[in-house]
């Protein structure tokens, strides 16, 4: 449809005459004619509700001296196809390119809502725009560009207009009442969510400590590091050789220790990535004692070396029992 030619255009259809109609009659796109490219309606948002609202319509480009033409159908069901500037540009104006423009003055239709999904397929910046190889454009001259340099002529054009701020700004709708108690409301439930997953995601953190401990009973210095990116590990160091380590997504899973297997986390759901980070953060800043409690009485923090070897995050050395207190 976008190939058809507007009404008065001297140019057939550039792909083919088969559903275009005849010089002088508005394309027709699902059984809808289609006017030429639109003029703004004044006080008439773009995208309002065709319910109660004026009928659509277009204009020709072309200053005051062109005139609004409804068109036969509009609204749900019915696409409408304009014409945009790039085709406009590479056909050196024998197909008029849509003007575009949405007017936000106070009106009966200023409150309805507008929804726009605008899809832009788009050429390579290298790309050079060039007249179609169509024997309907011949003669037709068009000063060859690459795509970005025409790109950045345009908006070079829109942000002049925009800084000469021909239209005034929309008014600020204030929400009432009901909608940001609602809104408030939705928050506290959010906040409320997250501060439930996050303490899920802590209480697994600290069961794969004590499970870790339990099963594994490290014979060197054991180490656990709580990352900030919400990866927790624990190893058996002796200098600088690992004897072996395991992370807490792993475990959760069941892993062979010993040739033993380790059973599964069948009976919580492990917690997310945000959640894990969030865990983290708080893992963080707890203290040694807070640490301590959530541990014993199966083991107790040695050593508490902070972000050292563990940067935004926290590493801890442990081992088995209990004591009053780890070193920090």
């Amino acid at each position: 449809a976008a190939g058809c030619a507007p009404p008065n255009a001297k140019a057939p259809p550039l792909l083919g005459g088969a559903g275009c109609p005849n010089a002088g009659e508005a394309p027709k796109v699902g059984g809808a004619a289609e006017a030429p490219p639109p003029k703004e309606r004044e006080g008439v948002p773009e995208g309002a509700p065709n319910e109660g609202a004026p009928p659509a319509g277009a204009a020709a480009a072309g200053g005051a001296a062109a005139a609004w033409e409804p068109v036969a159908e509009h609204g749900h069901g019915v696409a409408t196809v304009l014409v945009g500037a790039l085709l406009d540009r590479i056909t050196g104006g024998r197909y008029r390119a849509a003007r575009h423009r949405v007017v936000a003055e106070p009106s009966a239709h200023a409150s309805a809502a507008r929804v726009a999904a605008t899809f832009f397929f788009r050429p390579a910046p290298a790309a050079l725009l060039r007249r179609p190889p169509s024997p309907l454009l011949e003669g037709v001259a068009v000063r060859e560009v690459t795509f970005a340099s025409w790109v950045q002529r345009v908006n070079g054009k829109y942000e002049r207009h925009k800084a000469a701020a021909r239209f005034p700004a929309p008014p600020r709708v204030q929400p009432t009442a009901r909608a940001a108690e609602e809104y408030q409301g939705c928050m506290q439930e959010v906040a409320g969510q997250e501060g439930r997953a996050t303490t899920a995601a802590l209480d697994c953190v600290f069961r794969f400590i004590r499970e870790w401990m339990s099963t594994t009973h490290p014979d060197a210095d054991a180490f656990v590091e709580v990352a900030r990116d919400g990866l927790i590990v624990a190893k058996n160091q002796a200098g600088r050789n690992v004897d072996w380590m395991h992370d807490m997504k792993s475990w959760s899973e069941g892993v062979t220790f010993n040739e033993t297997p380790t059973p599964k986390w069948g009976d919580v759901q492990f917690p997310t990535a945000s959640a894990l980070q969030r865990a983290a953060s708080r893992f963080r800043e707890m203290s040694v004692e807070e640490i301590n409690s959530r541990l014993a009485p199966v083991l107790t923090v040695q050593q508490d070396y902070g972000e050292t070897g563990c940067e935004g995050g926290r590493r801890l050395e442990v081992r088995e029992g209990t004591s009053l207190g780890g070193k920090r």
